[in-house]
């Protein structure tokens, strides 16, 4: 608890809003002078019950005036464990421009809509999920750690001009951020963030163990940057920062860096050139992906933009550098490509480094070079033959007969002189009959058997 209020009392003197209690007083004077406030401190106007309590216990009253609230001189800090608070309603009233909430154990923290703060912190809340901008208020610096479950958060609603500080989230997937920020940005041990909505242009950026790329930060304003264990890769990316002071790298995916208008301003440790000294030993190396190119007796790897005046390879490397950007591998198989890019031309302090680290036989190159290690895997055949054979000439197992029959009759039908009653004929069938076929054949049998008959009674006769 103590070093609690020790970071809230060095974090507020930084933003100079802990002052003595009567500028404190002061701040809440402008809006105390146009009306007079009497609020009673009951559950219409506190529907949370221990914020009920904390309220009364700090203006020792059942009434909140004008004159009792400045006990809170500025701040409120809700301690969960002393004030498990749920519902922060009522929180408005207090003139507050600092909340500190401390072990909060709810899933979900939603604070009253439009409450500006200078100071936000939420800190040790294990079970919140997430937060949208409108859970927050409109915060200058917003400041959270140590919220294990906090999968998303929403700071949108932040001033633009403000502070961002995120500390031990390890469940943090995303964060959004309102578009154009200007202000400071320091995360630390977010292992799991990747996804970031909205383009920033920082005064100031820390990134430590967060896996984000660069392509959402301008780096055009920053003044300090330290990214250590991300995904950063753009050589470029700080071409435009004319405004650069200090620049600290390392654990990234640079395959170089250009550090043509600041160089003197850059330093960059990894783990294998660090001597257990504090906050270094946790560093990685800067590791890169690179795609091999086969050539007749060897690999061939190519990296457009890149200063081979500045690249020295590792003394066990067996690769050798070859024209403006390339690097060729004479040997059967593929083997990682390390080197040292130089971002400085002076070492400054050499003697904080001991002698163990880069094996390339001078102290300087730990603070002038980049040490660059690097996974090479080999192109891949754009057109993969397919293994299936095919046979140029399939055969049809199902015999094709080339003259099929028609079903339809073509033989015309041969009719008998038979006297048969007049009846308007059409080409549709008969609804009662088959077709005119089978009824024509049925007229040659009748005719065939009275032939027939008429012969048979005629030959009696004679006989």
């Amino acid at each position: 608890m103590k070093l609690l209020f020790k970071s809230v009392a060095v974090i507020s003197l930084s933003l100079g809003i802990m002052q003595p209690s009567a500028v404190s007083a002061q701040t809440i004077e402008p809006v105390m002078q146009e009306t007079e406030m009497s609020l009673a401190i009951d559950a219409i106007n506190f529907p949370d019950e221990n914020l009920r309590a904390l309220v009364k216990d700090k203006v020792k009253a059942d009434v909140l005036t004008s004159e009792n609230v400045k006990n809170f001189e500025g701040s409120l800090i809700i301690v969960s464990s002393t004030y498990d608070v749920k519902n922060f309603k009522g929180v408005e009233y207090l003139g507050v421009e600092t909340i500190i909430i401390d072990g909060y154990t709810q899933e979900t923290l939603e604070l009253p809509n439009d409450l500006e703060t200078e100071l936000l912190m939420i800190v040790n809340a294990p079970n919140l999920k997430d937060l949208s901008k409108s859970d927050i208020g409109i915060p200058n610096y917003f400041y959270l750690e140590n919220c294990p479950s906090l999968e998303s958060i929403d700071v949108s609603s932040m001033d633009i001009d403000g502070t961002l500080t995120i500390s031990n989230t390890e469940s943090l997937e995303t964060v959004t951020i309102v578009e154009g920020f200007r202000g400071v940005i320091d995360i630390t041990n977010a292992p799991v963030l990747e996804n970031w909505t909205g383009v920033v242009s920082p005064l100031g950026l820390t990134l430590e163990d967060v896996p984000l790329t660069d392509e959402n930060f301008d780096m055009r304003n920053v003044r300090m940057i330290k990214v250590h264990n991300t995904k950063f890769s753009n050589p470029k990316l700080f071409n435009n920062a004319t405004e650069l002071m200090n620049v600290y790298l390392g654990g990234n995916k640079f395959p170089y860096i250009e550090t043509v208008n600041y160089e003197r301003n850059v330093s960059f440790i990894d783990g294998s050139n660090t001597n257990g000294m504090k906050n270094q030993a946790m560093i990685n190396s800067n590791v890169i992906e690179l795609i091999a190119e086969e050539i007749e007796g060897g690999f061939m790897v190519t990296m457009p933009g890149i200063d081979m005046d500045r690249v020295t390879l590792h003394k066990d490397s067996n690769w050798e550098k070859e024209g403006s950007d390339s690097f060729v591998l004479k040997a059967d198989e593929l083997e990682a490509l390390n080197y040292y890019y130089k971002f400085k031309e002076k070492a400054t302090n050499p003697r904080m480094l001991s002698p163990e680290g880069y094996e390339i036989g001078e102290d300087t190159y730990r603070r002038t070079h980049m040490f660059i290690v690097s996974n090479v895997s080999l192109k891949q055949d754009e057109t993969p033959v397919d293994p299936t054979p095919i046979d140029p000439t399939p055969v049809d197992p199902k015999p094709v007969d080339p003259k099929p029959v028609d079903p339809t009759p073509t033989n015309p039908v041969i009719e008998l002189p038979v006297k048969t009653p007049e009846k308007d004929l059409t080409s549709e069938p008969s609804v009662a009959t088959a077709d005119t076929t089978a009824v024509s054949s049925l007229f040659v049998l009748l005719a065939l058997s009275g032939f027939v008959c008429v012969y048979a009674s005629t030959k009696r006769k004679r006989t």
